[in-house]
């Protein structure tokens, strides 16, 4: 399902939403009273990732087409090995200095901070299918020897 809105709508926008959504429900886990709205609030996190993960996902294939595929990639892969190590590190540092709530809140506050960096990292990838073909016919005219 969110494949297919992946595929119909603008990528750049849902993982927008995707990711401001994470950060709303992350920074709101940390002082949720009850364990219903924890669950729902993990709940929402799943959905939103979702979202923004199936999205940029996408935005990878489209973007390694004209960039290279192994560069796209592996740069996803790293930054978000990096992001895992880091985050446990000051996550840690944050519950020991002040509370638990103040680990989901810095994640939240990081995930918003990362939008206008996605923002513009992917500042001119094709977001809709219609805008992927006019990219990929003249590669694969060119790699087949065509003009």
């Amino acid at each position: 399902m969110l494949g297919r809105l992946a595929d119909r709508f603008d990528r750049r926008i849902l993982v927008v939403i995707g990711l401001t959504g994470n950060a709303a429900w992350m920074a709101y886990l940390g002082f949720a009273p009850a364990y219903i709205l924890v669950v729902l609030m993990l709940f929402l996190m799943g959905a939103g990732n979702g979202l923004a993960g199936v999205s940029a996902s996408a935005l990878q294939v489209v973007a390694g087409r004209k960039v290279g595929m192994g560069t796209v990639l592996g740069l996803g892969s790293a930054s978000n090995g990096l992001g895992i190590v880091i985050g446990s590190v000051v996550a840690g540092v944050l519950v020991d200095m002040f509370a638990t709530s103040a680990a989901f809140v810095f994640a939240g506050a990081l995930t918003l901070a990362g939008v206008p960096v996605f923002l513009t990292l992917t500042k001119g990838v094709p977001t809709r299918e219609s805008e992927v073909e006019p990219v990929i016919r003249p590669m694969v005219e060119e790699a087949a020897g065509g003009h």
